[in-house]
């Protein structure tokens, strides 16, 4: 019984943290959007410069909050090798990894779409690796077949394409500032 209190103070502390870190980068992003705002005067340029801090703090949501969410999900797994996790700890943590990445994977797209002008080898070879990824996740969670989910999992658990995601998606947020 007395680890089992612990692995469930474990996985608190670890969505605790979850939860902060998504929600700290959120925050960040949502107070850079209208952190230098400025007259420039009436109509267009007002309206075009809330756009564009909206845009950018789209962006900065999903790159803080798609870091966090799958660290914390890697975490996760890397604990389970160590420790006996719970059972519905892995379910509700998979299932917050899929729904998540869905949505962020979503607003990182909108995000690139709308700067679309702007974007060069760095932001293509992002868009097609979260299509990619989020793609043969859809597969695995979604379809039906044996053989579609078989190849979507060989694909998905692919860690240098995450890797090489997050590689881009900070050299991205580096060239921008």
């Amino acid at each position: 019984m007395e680890q089992r209190r612990r692995l469930a103070l474990l996985a608190a502390v670890l969505a605790a943290l979850l939860l902060l870190g998504s929600t700290l980068g959120a925050v960040k992003a949502l107070a850079d959007g209208d952190e230098d705002e400025e007259e420039y005067g009436e109509g267009y340029e007002e309206e075009e410069e809330e756009y564009e801090g909206r845009l950018t703090a789209l962006g900065e949501a999903a790159f803080y909050g798609g870091v966090a969410l799958n660290l914390g999900f890697v975490g996760l797994r890397m604990l389970r090798g160590l420790v006996d996790v719970p059972p519905r700890l892995q379910r509700l943590a998979l299932e917050v990894h899929m729904d998540g990445n869905i949505a962020l994977g979503a607003a990182g797209l909108m995000h690139g779409a709308a700067n679309l002008g702007e974007a060069g080898p760095i932001e293509y070879g992002m868009a097609v690796l979260i299509v990619f990824l989020m793609a043969s996740g859809m597969l695995m969670r979604y379809w039906r077949g044996r053989r579609a989910k078989l190849v979507a999992r060989m694909v998905h658990t692919q860690r240098f394409l995450a890797l090489l995601l997050l590689v881009l998606a900070v050299a991205h947020v580096e060239a921008m500032d």
